[in-house]
């Protein structure tokens, strides 16, 4: 995030968009109103970019961990004799399922 050119109440606010699971939320952690942050978001590019790039970020991130997961699952399905063929599939599924749904 390209920090240098928001005040410390925006910074605060681009963290909140990533860690509230609302705008309201996301304006009472910054010590922000709603309004406040849809103004920014409206009329400061700096801000809307920064809150922009930090959810780019946050979804790579995710992305990265939820492949590093599917390969521990793909080496389970491969590698245990002990689990049923019916668990194999099903799981199998979910993560073919999940791979498509992250491509879109």
């Amino acid at each position: 995030m390209k920090s240098d050119k928001l005040n410390p109440r925006q910074r605060k606010a681009v963290v909140s968009f990533l860690e509230e699971p609302t705008i309201a939320a996301a304006a009472q952690a910054a010590g922000v109103t709603e309004n406040t942050l849809f103004r920014w978001l409206d009329q400061d590019p700096d801000f809307a970019n920064a809150v922009r790039d930090a959810r780019k970020h946050a979804v790579e991130r995710a992305i990265g961990r939820l492949a590093g997961a599917a390969v521990d699952a793909v080496e389970w399905l491969a590698n245990d004799p002990d689990t049923p063929a019916r668990v194999r599939i099903q799981t199998a599924t979910a993560l073919l399922s999940g791979l498509e749904a992250l491509r879109g």
